[in-house]
């Protein structure tokens, strides 16, 4: 193991997040988010998002070019001590069935080319609702259709019930108790 200087972890992270960018929505290209969450649980700012224009929920700020290998390289691996990565757990369908459960139909399916774990997979989905067509039931391919307003705000509110950060279980205090106990020992 590479022993580091106590800390440094912190003060990477804290260069990477300098370094996102913002990033238009993967499903139409659109640049109309509605910010539900800013950070996520290493404390990047990543801006979870839902697109106004065809309701998909992303990260409107993300890395790109190098920043996005050095993270992946050199900090990521670090992190992986706090959070146990999806794709020990989850298949294309256990996490289609979790999408769905929660109102949410699959549209596409790929592994990542690149990360900590190439083959990660990544998995888009739609809000069920703006998934249907004329008769009511599920389109054969979701089609990417503006979501009315209320909608985007009723997903919204249920994202952020799901995501419960002041939690000591599974929140931003085990989170940060976690980052600061790698931090002080230089791992």
């Amino acid at each position: 193991m590479i022993k580091r200087l106590p800390f440094s972890l912190l003060h990477s992270m804290g260069v990477i997040s300098r370094e996102l960018t913002s990033v238009g929505c993967p499903g139409c290209a659109g640049d109309d988010p509605r910010l539900v969450w800013r950070h996520d649980r290493y404390f990047l700012r990543v801006d979870l998002s839902i697109c106004r224009g065809c309701g998909l929920v992303y990260l409107a700020r993300g890395l790109v070019g190098e920043a996005a290998h050095r993270f992946y390289d050199s900090i990521y691996p670090r992190l992986m001590q706090v959070h146990v990565a999806h794709c020990s757990y989850f298949s294309a369908a256990s996490l289609g069935a979790l999408l769905e459960k929660h109102g949410f139909t699959p549209t596409y399916v790929s592994k990542e080319a690149q990360g900590i774990y190439p083959g990660n997979l990544r998995i888009f989905a739609r809000p069920t609702s703006s998934c249907r067509d004329l008769r009511g039931g599920l389109a054969p391919q979701c089609v990417p259709v503006a979501p009315a307003p209320e909608e985007v705000e009723t997903l919204a509110l249920r994202i952020i019930g799901q995501i419960r950060p002041l939690s000591i279980a599974n929140g931003y205090p085990r989170a940060a108790s976690r980052l600061l106990k790698i931090a002080a020992t230089g791992q």
